[in-house]
């Protein structure tokens, strides 16, 4: 059982769930697509050490968001993602949680080609997604993702919920945004407060908000 896609062979995608039932669930839409599934069952080692034993685990990943509980893993989904596709292993996030968009780190987004907003996703939506990632590995960029380094404006602060707000005038005058404070450097956090601009490389050609990233951030 094999897919080509962009001249790689996926002959088997790693299934990183903290629930068994979850796991098996993605298992049988892996099989459907005619992959053979690898299941992670035992608790996760540290991000690093696990990234290193993917490729010979697997050639892709699927990955759920939420990852922590029962100590299945010290990192939530969107950092296993991220440094999968930066050690250059297509891997795909899946998540049903309605406040998704808010949870994962933007700043990781950039890393995350592809995003599934379900916990059952059909076959055809993961090979599209597997494209995509793989795409990107080889460096093509879609518009929707590419880099522009943008205007941000801070409109409000939540500290003990660990977000901000911001407007992104390039993409949009009238939306705000939710960032979490993870998603900037501790310099630029320290900065942070209403009316207060920066500048950041963002995908300005993103169609939905829940698809923008922001990195390298610097104070105005």
């Amino acid at each position: 059982m094999s897919l080509a896609i962009h001249g790689q062979k996926i002959e088997r995608i790693l299934v990183v769930d903290d629930e068994p039932a979850a796991r098996d669930s993605f298992s049988y839409i892996v099989e459907d697509m005619g992959i053979e599934p690898v299941c992670q069952n035992e608790p996760l080692i540290d991000l690093s050490s696990f990234v290193v034993l993917v490729r010979k685990k697997a050639d892709a990943v699927l990955s759920d968001y939420r990852l922590t509980p029962g100590n299945y893993a010290g990192f939530q989904g969107d950092a296993l993602v991220a440094t999968c596709y930066k050690d250059g292993v297509p891997a795909i996030l899946c998540s049903s949680l309605s406040d998704i968009d808010t949870l994962v780190n933007r700043r990781l987004i950039r890393y995350i080609p592809a995003l599934l907003r379900t916990s059952n996703p059909e076959p055809e939506q993961l090979a599209k997604a597997l494209e995509c990632c793989i795409s990107e590995i080889d460096g093509h960029l879609s518009a929707r993702r590419k880099p522009r380094r943008a205007l941000i404006r801070v409109v409000d602060l939540d500290k003990e919920r660990g977000i901000f707000y911001v407007v992104l005038p390039g993409w949009n005058t009238r939306k705000k945004i939710c960032v979490t404070f993870e998603a900037v450097p501790s310099e630029i956090e320290g900065l942070l407060e209403p009316g207060r601009r920066f500048h950041a490389q963002v995908n300005l050609g993103a169609e939905h908000y829940g698809e923008l990233y922001f990195d390298e951030w610097e104070p105005e």
